[in-house]
């Protein structure tokens, strides 16, 4: 090897090593300046952060607190709620983060005293509109001791605030200063490095050329050079002069997600994948810049790196052209680093900024700045919206020339110039009311406060301030009116558009009973019932529309609850431009009028209707009392007649059985109903098969289908269904809906009776093809004595009361009943659904012999009434069924003829002559001989109460005339197996 070659090698070599090594110390040292400065920078913002947060909600809070005494609506209440809940959180965050610096942390027991401070005023002046009412509340506020203390907290917050911006500031420009200072030395020394690299790497190629021997040497300071590469503290890679990747150090490695080897000789794009952040359009590579026009190329703001695992990184940095020592471009050089959290801070920094202006532009009150000179410097939308002057026009102008009125500017300006000499503004921090000028020049009168930014150096103010034209005419107009409705006998209650009320007289707080105090400030709904509120819409739209109202009757509520009649008159108030600004509304109270005229109508239609009624009740009860007795009679006829064939009798008892049971039936309707009225239908409950109740009512009603040939189905399902229920009762409710269904279906139609099951319940449906229910009707067919008109002439009997009693019962088992119909000619259906005995059957009890079976036995038994024939008769069924029998007329001779005949049954009739029933059961049972007899009530009387009585006075059963043979049959059975129970 040629030795000054070699001494050029290796000195060449030390140089770029000592370079390199210079670079990465540099930059070693520069990346943690800057990693220090962002943190200083961000804590800043942190604590900027928490300052705004804890002013916005004390700001929120005062908001809240003035909706809240203006419309009394507690969710308004929310702010200051939020803020009592986040205070000492707040608090807690900036002491944390104010730890590391004295200042801050002597200021913040001084803000948490005024805050608290403030936080008492609201809670006082909350409390006043809750306790005392609006103007409690406003005369409270309008001591401006709640705005004194709120400017207070501000200007001790503003101070805080300086402080931090100010640290900001100088925390940025040292970042700054450290992020040039770091980009130019490592720029420098990268590049040296570099150059020294490739100068090596040159005369390595020009030696390799010279001697093949050389070949061990030039690769052995490639190997230097890529671990000089590698420790680089920023991410590396070099490319040849085709773009393609030679090397990779660690860091690139890291956030290309690329391994060396990977990327060895694939082309750079591929590699090192950028996008712009905003648009995600892909990004030139500086590389190919660099390779191009041989110049050191710089990446483009808001670069965005994307790795191959698709995880993305905001990054920084160059690229460089790599030259030989002749200057030929042999590769380029790209250096860039991870600058994500830098990229956060800034963002985060503009979304504050963006988040003040925002709130800057967006406020409904004007918000105008001035400096120390009473120049404008700030000039928000809502007052160019204002004054109608542009932002543009009126930043640099003076505020006096400008907005004040010429009779008020040189005492504006002597104000500025004494505050400046001698710090005293006595009207900062207070609400003045004042005029304002517009650029048309037209006055308007203003609500003002201004308050000074604690900022250092010159002072600059701020002013808020807000139009109050429309407050003002209000004023006027109610000053005007309050002479007037003063001394009226009528209430008198002026309103703004929207219902608020106004004023309100004295004869309105005699009218509601609400004084002034407490209905000023709410609503003109707090004397409307609530199912009258939407006559408040109705007289808001005339009102709108410039329309009187005027004596409109209706009904309005007093504070005690009391409905009063009241006669209203409703005009509008318009201002000069006839722009609505109220409405005045007299109110005269026709209480004593309305409620005469309303007595003496109730009173006409209650006597109408009774009439009508009882006149409808007593022509059905005659109509229907009258069809079973007709044919009795006729049968009757029948019987006198000789030589009858054994066919003819046996219709003739079944016609006369058949009428006595309609009599019986309408009779104990009548008995039910009156149970109804004083809710005093009872049940026997029982286990019961669904299918015999249904069976039982189709065959009590099936004699009234046949005679009209009807032809009834009926439907069960293939499974047993149990009920708890009195069994009679239901087959009761059965029995009058197909007994209905066969009434009002033409002959020859058809009835439906189908029960299903349906989850836990059973629904049975009667349906047939009748005259049908009107739609407007179908509410009505189960009230009381309620028949449709258009059914009465196919009534075939009934007292109008079997569906009502058939509703109850049901709801009684804790079902329901419903009805549906097309209309008239179309049929009607009824369904019952109720709850199922969800539970394994029982066994069957054991088979009791028939009556057949039965043996007939002799009992003596005594009949008791004063009515000879029905004593006759029964008797003679007695003797007929082979038992003893002997008569009594009155109570007298029923005690004597018990005590001597000693009965094993009495059968007592309650109503006596000489001596009632209850009496002859007690003698009777205070006799030795008396107290195994059993005594049966044989009585017309059929109430609870009756049956409470005769078991009171010692009967064992209450039997109700007429008697069936059936029940007297079974009773006379129990009584032969001892079964003497009371019931």
């Amino acid at each position: 090897m040629d030795r000054p070659t070699d001494r050029w090698l290796i000195l060449g070599a030390g140089i770029a090593l000592i370079l390199m090594l210079a670079n990465v110390a540099v930059t070693f040292q520069n990346t943690r300046r800057l990693r220090e400065d962002a943190q200083r920078v961000t804590h800043t913002h942190e604590v900027l952060t928490a300052l705004e947060n804890l002013l916005s909600l004390a700001k929120d809070a005062e908001t809240g607190q003035r909706g809240y005494i203006i419309t009394g609506d507690l969710k308004y209440q929310a702010p200051y709620h939020a803020l009592l809940a986040e205070l000492d959180a707040q608090f807690a965050e900036i002491a944390q983060l104010t730890a590391d610096n004295p200042v801050q942390q002597a200021r913040i027991p001084e803000l948490r005293s005024r805050l608290a401070a403030r936080m008492q005023e609201m809670t006082k002046n909350l409390n006043l509109r809750r306790d005392e009412g609006f103007d409690a509340a406003r005369d409270s506020i309008m001591t401006d001791r709640g705005l004194n203390l709120m400017t207070a907290v501000r200007s001790l917050v503003g101070e805080m605030t300086q402080h931090e911006r100010e640290l900001l500031v100088a925390r940025n420009a040292k970042s700054d200063s450290t992020y040039r200072e770091s980009l130019t030395t490592g720029l420098m020394s990268g590049l040296m490095a570099l150059v020294a690299a490739a100068a090596v790497l040159v005369l390595f190629l020009r030696q390799l050329k010279i001697r093949n021997a050389n070949a061990l040497t030039i690769a052995e300071q490639r190997e230097r050079l890529r671990t000089t590469l590698a420790s680089i503290g920023d991410a590396v890679i070099t490319t040849d002069m085709d773009g393609r990747v030679v090397n990779l150090n660690p860091v690139a490695e890291t956030l290309t997600d690329w391994t060396n080897d990977e990327a060895r000789g694939q082309p750079l794009e591929t590699v090192f994948r950028i996008v712009n952040e905003e648009t995600r359009q892909t990004v030139e590579n500086p590389a190919a810049r660099a390779l191009r026009d041989g110049v050191i190329v710089g990446l483009a703001n808001h670069t965005v790196l994307i790795a191959k695992n698709g995880h993305e990184r905001a990054i920084d940095d160059s690229a460089a052209p790599i030259r030989c020592q002749d200057g030929e471009i042999v590769g380029c050089v790209l250096v860039f680093r991870d600058i994500t959290e830098r990229r956060q801070t800034e963002n985060r920094l503009r979304r504050s900024e963006a988040h003040k202006t925002l709130m800057f532009e967006t406020t409904l009150d004007c918000i105008i700045s001035i400096n120390h000179e009473g120049t404008i410097t700030e000039f928000n939308a809502a007052a160019e919206r204002t004054f109608g002057l542009r932002r543009t026009d009126a930043i640099g102008r003076e505020l006096a020339s400008l907005i004040i009125p010429p009779a008020y500017r040189e005492p504006h300006r002597q104000g500025l110039a004494r505050y400046l000499a001698t710090g005293e503004g006595p009207v900062l921090n207070r609400r003045l009311e004042l005029s304002a000028l517009r650029a048309d020049g037209s006055e308007f009168p203003i609500e003002l406060t201004v308050t000074r930014i604690p900022l250092d150096g010159p002072p600059v103010f701020t002013a808020y301030l807000r139009d109050i034209t429309e407050r003002k005419a209000v004023e006027g107009v109610q000053a005007r009116l309050a002479a007037i409705v003063a001394t009226s006998e009528d209430a008198i209650i002026s309103k703004s558009p929207d219902g608020i009320i106004q004023s309100w007289n004295a004869a309105a707080e005699r009218l509601f009973g609400y004084t002034a105090a407490e209905a000023i400030g709410r609503p003109i709904t707090l004397v409307i019932p609530p199912d009258r509120i939407n006559e408040e819409d109705r007289i808001l739209a005339k009102l709108r529309a410039r329309e009187l109202v005027d004596h409109f009757q209706t009904i309005r509520q007093r504070k005690d609850g009391q409905l009063v009649a009241v006669s209203i008159t409703v005009s509008p108030i318009v201002d000069a431009e006839g722009q609505l600004i109220g409405a005045s509304k007299i109110v005269r109270d026709i209480t004593r009028e309305k409620a005469a005229e309303q007595q003496i109508q109730g009173l006409m239609a209650e006597l109408q209707d009774a009439d009508r009624r009882k006149d409808e009740f007593l022509a059905t009860l005659a109509h229907e009392l009258r069809n079973p007795l007709a044919p009795i009679r006729n049968t009757l006829e029948i019987l006198k007649r000789q030589n009858l064939d054994g066919d003819t009798l046996t219709e003739a008892r079944a016609t006369m059985d058949r009428q006595l049971g309609q009599m019986v039936r309408l009779v104990d309707d009548l008995l039910d109903v009156s149970r109804i009225t004083r809710d005093k239908l009872e049940l026997r409950r029982e286990r019961v098969e669904l299918a015999s109740i249904v069976h039982h009512a189709v065959e009590t009603s099936r004699p009234l289908a046949e005679a009209a040939g009807h032809q009834l189905t009926v439907t069960l399902p293939p499974d047993p269904l149990y009920l708890d229920a009195d069994p009679i009762r239901l087959a009761q409710v059965f029995g009058n809906l197909l007994s209905n269904a066969c009434k009002y279906t033409e002959p020859g139609g058809r009835i439906d009776l189908a029960a299903e099951r349906v989850d836990d319940s059973v629904v049975v449906r009667v349906k047939d093809t009748g005259i049908g229910i009107p739609v407007d009707k179908l509410d009505a067919v189960f009230e009381l004595f309620a028949q449709v008109a258009t059914a009465l002439e196919r009534s075939q009997g009934g007292l109008g009361i079997g569906l009502t009693l058939a509703k109850r019962l049901v709801e009684l088992h804790g079902g329901h009943v419903e009805v549906s119909s097309d209309g008239p000619g179309t049929g009607s259906e009824f369904r019952v659904r109720l709850p199922l005995l969800i539970q394994p059957p029982a066994p069957l009890p054991p088979s009791t012999p028939s009556a057949e079976q039965t043996p007939i036995m002799s009992r003596r038994i005594l009949v008791v009434d004063d009515n000879k024939d029905a004593a006759f008769t029964l008797s003679m069924l007695l003797k007929i069924t082979g038992n003893e029998t002997i008569l009594a007329h009155d109570g007298l001779e029923a005690v004597a003829a018990a005590e001597r005949f000693r009965p094993d049954l009495v059968l007592l009739d309650i109503g006596l002559p000489k001596l009632n029933g209850y009496e002859v059961a007690r003698r009777i049972r205070a006799e030795p001989w008396g107290q195994s007899m059993v005594l049966v009530a044989s009585t017309g009387w059929g109430q609870d109460e009756d049956r409470r009585k005769s078991q009171e006075a010692g009967f064992n059963h209450h039997l109700v005339k007429p008697i069936r043979h059936d029940d007297l049959e079974k009773l006379l059975k129990e009584c032969d197996g001892g079964e003497v129970t009371a019931r």
